[in-house]
């Protein structure tokens, strides 16, 4: 979805895009390959680095950066939102909140103290910040980069 941003736009006119970002540590130290396998090579331009994880980091800064530009260049203001996934888990009535005021709802707080009810976090949220430092010790500056500008360090 992240890749299409631009094509949507060009295909829905007036189209609000709610950008939901995990942390790229904990993306990347997922088990989950798909995107990788996938449609690596073709977005990382490159071999696919040996190390997986770093690899699954260049790939989370790439789609997340395409995504964040193409939303404001393409995108009329207020039809962009963007969203952490931990926010969501760990402060749910607010994170929903915001969200449905984004969406138009007409009592966002009161549909929120309902919804959030229903909000059932991963078990990995946050639940890797102790490998971080020993995982990541060797971050390129585009993926540092890409961390501190999306709140993640």
């Amino acid at each position: 979805m992240l890749w299409l941003l631009p094509f949507l736009v060009g295909e829905f006119p007036g189209l609000s895009f709610i950008h939901v970002l995990r942390d790229g540590r904990e993306m990347a130290q997922s088990q989950n390959r798909f995107l990788l396998e996938r449609e690596g090579r073709e977005f990382l331009a490159t071999e696919l680095p040996e190390d997986p994880v770093l690899a699954q980091l260049r790939l989370w800064t790439i789609g997340n950066r395409a995504a964040a530009r193409a939303a404001v260049l393409h995108l009329d203001d207020g039809h962009y939102l963007r969203l952490h996934y931990e926010d969501l888990c760990q402060k749910p009535v607010e994170t929903i909140t915001k969200l449905l005021a984004f969406v138009g709802s007409c009592r966002p707080a009161q549909q929120a103290e309902v919804l959030a009810e229903t909000v059932v976090p991963s078990e990995r949220v946050g639940g890797r910040r102790d490998d971080h430092a020993n995982a990541f010790t060797r971050l390129d500056d585009g993926a540092r980069a890409a961390l501190a500008e999306f709140g993640y360090l």
